[in-house]
């Protein structure tokens, strides 16, 4: 048998001091089990006690971490990190998940609008798995995202963004940007081609800037031959073509460079 001697009132909790044992105990607990001084208490009691004072702590814990979404894995993995054992993680688990403040489908459907304009599906199926979710789950809700779609908002957009190349490296560098997001390469292919009209787009203007800027680097060092190679080698590598970069290079021949 064991038998409370003292109970005293704390800020958010009790001190019971239960033989020569000090425990902090929950309100909720204190009012399940009426407990008082010089209650008396058998051995299941008092372990249950034990229990329940485990559980309404870490669920304290657990509902102060919920002020942000968790995924159920996210939840145990805090709980874990925090030494709940884990039959009692496991109770808080199944509590959360019976009151919906778990809850893995919509957590992931909330994700994916939030993510979905800025990870390709692929980035965000990774990324859901890594939070624990099911595969199921995850291919239920990337099956409803509209890729290209997507793709037809945000490519133009980024379009805007990069700096003025050649069309060929502008659109190496469009297609590397969102295929690391997680976009296919097959839809990034197909919005580039459709959504992007180059036409407007004067390229001579920027190779003549390139050029310019070529000159000076190469021209203190180089001249004639060695010269035109090197100008000719550093736009190439920019992705501007062949017959432009010759026809530049001929039409500032005679100009004088500043």
């Amino acid at each position: 048998m064991h038998t409370i001697k003292q109970v005293v009132k704390k800020s958010k909790s009790y001190m019971v001091l239960i033989d020569e044992k000090s425990l902090d105990i929950e309100p909720e607990v204190l009012l399940k089990y009426h407990l008082k001084p010089m209650m008396t208490l058998d051995d299941k009691t008092y372990h249950m006690i034990l229990d329940d004072q485990a559980f309404y702590f870490y669920r304290k814990k657990g509902l102060k971490k919920l002020s942000k979404m968790m995924t159920s894995y996210e939840m145990k993995t805090y709980l874990s990190s925090i030494l709940c054992e884990d039959k009692i993680i496991k109770q808080l688990i199944k509590d959360f998940e019976s009151k919906g403040y778990l809850n893995d489908e919509i957590y992931v459907k909330n994700y994916i609008e939030l993510k979905k304009y800025s990870d390709g599906p692929e980035s965000i199926s990774y990324k859901l798995k890594e939070k624990g979710i099911q595969q199921a789950l995850i291919d239920r809700g990337i099956s409803f995202i509209d890729e290209k779609e997507i793709l037809s908002q945000i490519i133009p957009h980024k379009a805007k963004t990069i700096k003025k190349e050649s069309i060929r490296q502008m659109t190496i560098k469009l297609k590397t940007y969102f295929l690391r997001k997680g976009f296919s390469l097959s839809d990034i292919d197909d919005v580039i081609r459709e959504k992007l009209d180059w036409s407007s787009y004067n390229e001579q203007e920027v190779i003549h800037r390139e050029f310019v800027k070529a000159y000076k680097q190469y021209a203190k060092k180089f001249s004639g031959y060695e010269l035109r190679k090197k100008i000719f080698e550093k736009l190439y590598q920019k992705g501007y073509q062949k017959k432009d970069i010759e026809e530049v290079i001929k039409e500032l021949d005679t100009l004088q460079i500043n």
